[in-house]
């Protein structure tokens, strides 16, 4: 019966060793002994490089598409049929990738081996996770022991690396490319870099290797001796046979160029395991503003541009056509500008979750850095794109969408101990059920409360249920704790809700000792972590009053 309801599932694991969410939760880890601890076991398979989530290209930023995960470990298991597909499929792309090089004569595949006295099992697989953790389905490729990555080379563009590990010989096999612009060597001193960081700081290893270049006619060089012999005519080869200089083949000219640092962008390159498990000290986390930056620059060329184009477009489109477009806007800045914000501030939450020494603030003072950075403007710029959306929901939003509260607050996730964080909900709670018993319109009615676990039903719109009553609703109670602003869905609440006017955004703070994004100058929040009776009883008798001199007919119906 499980395999007939999840036969693409089952299929996708058993041909290429990937396992959906929903496989994951309705069949493999749905014994009870699970529950509530889906999200802390894959965060710790992840931690300890097990899977890799992925992040196909073609999923478009649809944040609909469900969660996969590669888990290099099972594709040994796999049928052979399957094996030799997933090889097909790779050495298919490594000719893809090495094809625009053909024609310069100076471009040839160059190899070398990293020779281990000894190569504990799993390493592959963490190896392998490392390379594709961040790439897409068209740019990397795994098989039985073998992975392919590109590296993005400024001056040629992305260049494909493949490596083979042989844990039965002790061999990692490392080919790429020759050429005027990219440094074969660096790219084979970066595999064993990250080898040496897995070996050392997840396995607890430390494991001595030997770099073997490859040369002409198989012969084979130790890159140690050949480095002190390149001023001479002959240099010895692994067997101790002295070697004409010419037998280096391509490696001949790869080691009399100029050493380049061409692979900044590799995606090895800045790997670290401290950063992949959240170790990271509050300054070594300050360096990771560049790459921000430069995911920023990306993300804005393409959000500006969109949204350009959807100005010029939106007056002439019909009503329900404007709507559609609406929400299709709205999901560009979710998946966009929203979630590399939500992203950023996740991140120094991991690194403060590891290391208990440190105060969130340490992190959190790098993150207000670049989110008010005064060259970038990622702030201003949001509120610029927000205020011209939130215009145009205001033109189109009907009473439907209109309650007298819209609760905002970052949802019952589990946290990294796989626990419910049970304090919120019941504050959440809490405050719903007073404000249904204690709030009336002017007729006596209940004042109708927008809570995302009550008001939303299948098949509802997501972003036209809960943006679209930001943007109408009466007040807008934003609860803030450390989890809100890693949430791409609560950071478009908080900005749709900034550009309300004055009164109608009412922000309360949880545990929260710092704000990554400064709340506006004219709003005061409200301390909720003592749970103080008083405040709450001065909150309720201003809303008593506010709501008391409205009539129920001019709000939604959906109580």
């Amino acid at each position: 019966k499980l395999l007939k309801m999840y036969r693409e599932s089952y299929s996708l694991m058993h041909s290429a060793g990937i396992i959906s969410e929903t496989l994951l939760k309705k069949v493999l880890w749905s014994d009870v002994r699970f529950e509530n601890k889906i999200n802390f076991l894959l965060g710790l398979f992840e931690t300890a490089l097990l899977l890799s989530e992925r992040t196909d290209d073609d999923m478009g930023g649809n944040s609909n598409v469900e969660k996969k995960y590669l888990v290099p470990s099972l594709i040994r298991s796999i049928s052979p049929k399957h094996q030799e597909e997933l090889k097909r499929l790779l050495h298919c792309s490594w000719e893809e990738g090495i094809a625009p090089y053909k024609k310069d004569k100076q471009a040839k595949p160059i190899s070398a081996k990293l020779l281990f006295s000894w190569l504990p099992p799993g390493l592959f697989d963490r190896l392998a996770s490392v390379c594709i953790r961040n790439t897409s389905e068209e740019s990397g490729r795994i098989a039985p022991n073998e992975v392919l990555y590109r590296i993005k080379v400024e001056s040629l563009g992305p260049v494909p690396v493949q490596f083979c590990c042989d844990e039965s010989l002790d061999i990692v096999q490392v080919t790429t490319l020759s050429c005027e612009g990219m440094s074969a060597l660096a790219v084979v001193e970066d595999i064993q870099r990250t080898i040496d960081s897995i070996l050392q700081n997840e396995m607890g290893l430390s494991i001595e290797a030997k770099v073997v270049i490859l040369g002409n006619e198989d012969c084979t060089f130790f890159l140690s001796q050949v480095k002190k012999g390149m001023k001479e005519i002959a240099v010895k080869n692994t067997e101790g046979r002295t070697m004409a200089v010419a037998h280096l083949g391509m490696w001949l000219t790869e080691l009399t160029r100029p050493k380049l640092e061409c692979i900044k962008n590799n995606r090895l390159t800045y790997w670290k395991l401290s950063d992949a498990v959240g170790r990271l000290s509050p300054k070594e986390f300050e360096e990771k503003k560049e790459s921000w930056k430069n995911d920023w620059e990306n993300i804005y060329k393409t959000t500006d541009t969109e949204l350009t184009d959807f100005n010029i477009q939106y007056e002439s489109l019909p009503g329900e056509g404007k709507r559609q477009q609406l929400e299709e806007l709205l999901k560009t800045l979710i998946e966009g500008p929203m979630k590399h914000l939500a992203g950023i501030w996740k991140d120094a939450l991991k690194h403060y979750a590891g290391n208990k020494e440190s105060k969130l603030e340490d992190y959190g003072s790098s993150v207000s850095t670049f989110f008010l950075d005064t060259k970038l403007h990622p702030l201003k710029v949001i509120d610029t794109w927000i205020l011209s959306v939130y215009e145009k929901i205001r033109a189109v939003i009907t009473k439907e969408h209109r309650y007298g509260i819209f609760l905002s607050h970052q949802g019952f996730k589990e946290d990294r101990h796989g626990d419910l964080d049970s304090r919120n909900k019941w504050i959440m709670g809490e405050i719903k059920e007073r404000y249904q018993e204690k709030l009336k319109f002017s007729g006596g009615e209940p004042v109708s409360i927008f809570f995302d676990k009550d008001s939303l039903s299948a098949g509802d719109s997501q972003i036209e249920s809960m943006l679209f009553s930001v943007c109408a609703s009466d007040k807008v109670m934003v609860f803030l704790d450390k989890d809100f602003f890693a949430r791409k869905w609560c950071l478009m609440e908080f900005f749709l809700a900034k550009q309300r006017e004055k009164g109608v955004m009412m922000p309360f703070k949880i545990d929260l000792s710092c704000v990554p994004i400064p709340l506006p100058d004219d709003i005061v929040y409200t301390e909720l972590a003592d749970g103080s009776e008083a405040t709450k009883e001065v909150i309720v008798r201003k809303l008593q009053k506010y709501f008391g001199e409205r009539n129920r007919e001019d709000y939604t119906d959906n109580c």
